[in-house]
C-alpha cells in the first residue's frame, strides 16, 4: 500500500512472492502470509474488493499446490464478501466450482459454473465444465439444452479455442 491505496508495484511483487512459493511447494506458507488480508477482508467490503487479486492469486496457487483443504476454507470465507463487493470477479467462483468438483462435490461445481456463465457468458472454459458435470450427471436432457444455449451465444466467436472447447462439450454424449 501507498498512501492508503493499493500499489501496482506492491501487486506485482505479491504476485512474485506467490509464484516463488508455489514452485516451491509451501502452500502453507501461502495461505499463512495471506491469512491476515483474507480475514480483514472479510470483514470489510471495500478491502475484499481491493484484495481480490491477492485472493484469487492465493487461492490459485493453493489449488495448483492440491492444498484442497486450505483452498476449500479459504473460499468459504473470503468468497462471499469478494463477490458482493465485484461480481464481476468471476476467477475465484471459478476456482470454487473447480475445487468443489474435485472433491465430488458436483451439485456445488455445477451451481458456480452456471453462477459464472450468467455473469461472464463469453467464459467457454465455464461452459465446457458445466457441460461436463450435466453429462456426468445423466441428465441428458440439462445436458442438450446447455449444450445449444453454449452454441448459441457462442456462435459469433473468431477464436479457434473458443469453437474447438464448445464442440468438444457438445460431443460429450451421443444425440
Amino acid at each position: 500500500r501507498l498512501f492508503g491505496r493499493p500499489h501496482p508495484a506492491i501487486a506485482g511483487a505479491v504476485a512474485g512472492l506467490v509464484k516463488v512459493l508455489q514452485r516451491q511447494g509451501k502452500a502453507a506458507t501461502i495461505e499463512e502470509l495471506f491469512r491476515e488480508e483474507l480475514v480483514q477482508a472479510r470483514d470489510d467490503p471495500k478491502r475484499a474488493q481491493e484484495s481480490g487479486d491477492a485472493v484469487y492469486l492465493t487461492v490459485d496457487a493453493l489449488l495448483s499446490q492440491n492444498a484442497l483443504p486450505l483452498a476449500d476454507r479459504l473460499l468459504d470465507e473470503v468468497l462471499p464478501p469478494v463477490i458482493t463487493s465485484r461480481p464481476q470477479n468471476t476467477g475465484l467462483l471459478f476456482d470454487r466450482a473447480t475445487l468443489c468438483a474435485r472433491r465430488s462435490r458436483f451439485n456445488e461445481a455445477a451451481a458456480d459454473f452456471a453462477s459464472v456463465i450468467s455473469r461472464d457468458p463469453t467464459d467457454h472454459d465455464a461452459w465446457y465444465r458445466l457441460a461436463i458435470l450435466l453429462a456426468q450427471s445423466g441428465d441428458a436432457e440439462a445436458y442438450r439444452r446447455h449444450c445449444c444455449q453454449m452454441l448459441f451465444l457462442l456462435r459469433s466467436t473468431t477464436k479457434p479455442t473458443t469453437a474447438e472447447t464448445a464442440a468438444k462439450a457438445s460431443l460429450l454424449l451421443p444425440a
